[in-house]
């Protein structure tokens, strides 16, 4: 098994810096199964990427759905697996853990997300599914990029890209699961800061407030630290 991770990113450079640590943790820790490839638009978004060992290419960002279809087709015939995270996602490994167990399935994804604010150093979680449909942070098998021709955006668009993508999905999806994150004492954390099209500020509704520690207990203390670290 090969799990690819598209990464797709502009013009956040500290962000992406987080997200790197995580890749090289889960590259540490599960030698082998990781292929990461980042698409970013700004020749200054390579450093951080390629620092970490990362394959990465530049690609025009508007429409941002043609860049993710860009991405998503570099790793045809190379994975056997697709874990679509954005990159401002963090996961730890008991989720992943358990998205890895379902992998003969379709698709596989989590419900219950942590929305974290580095602004004002605070979290909200919250599990309502969103129209039944899998978000960010899902396990797909090749075989059902296969039958899309790895093209599973409109090329037009630029908001809603996590929703559009499970409408296209789900017309060949058989087999699914879905992993109630609180059951198994994972994370899946969407990290918010002023560069994010939707802001902490707009969930401030949804679902419930939760102490920071959550995260500290679930996260090495080098992403820790350095998500701590940003404003």
């Amino acid at each position: 098994m090969k799990i690819g991770i598209p990464i797709i990113s502009h013009n956040r450079p500290k962000i992406d810096k987080c997200f790197c640590l995580m890749i090289d943790r889960l590259r540490n820790d599960y030698p082998d199964l990781f292929v990461p490839i980042a698409v970013v638009s700004l020749e200054s978004d390579k450093i951080v990427f390629e620092e970490h060992g990362i394959e990465t290419h530049l690609y025009k960002n508007n429409p941002v759905g043609e860049k993710h279809n860009y991405c998503l087709r570099l790793f045809r015939d190379k994975c056997s697996h697709i874990f679509h995270v954005g990159s401002d996602d963090l996961v730890d490994n008991n989720y992943m853990n358990e998205v890895i167990k379902y992998a003969d399935r379709d698709i596989v994804w989590g419900r219950g997300l942590v929305f974290y604010s580095i602004k004002r150093k605070a979290a909200r979680f919250w599990e309502e599914p969103f129209r039944n449909f899998a978000g960010p942070n899902k396990l797909v098998s090749a075989s059902i990029l296969d039958q899309l021709d790895w093209h599973i955006w409109d090329d037009n668009i630029d908001r809603g890209l996590d929703h559009a993508s499970s409408i296209n999905l789900f017309t060949v999806v058989k087999t699914k699961h879905i992993i109630m994150i609180r059951n198994i004492g994972g994370l899946f954390v969407d990290i918010k800061s002023e560069t994010n099209i939707n802001s902490y500020e707009k969930y401030m509704n949804n679902g419930r407030e939760i102490g920071i520690g959550h995260l500290q207990k679930r996260l090495p203390a080098n992403e820790w630290d350095y998500l701590q670290s940003l404003n």
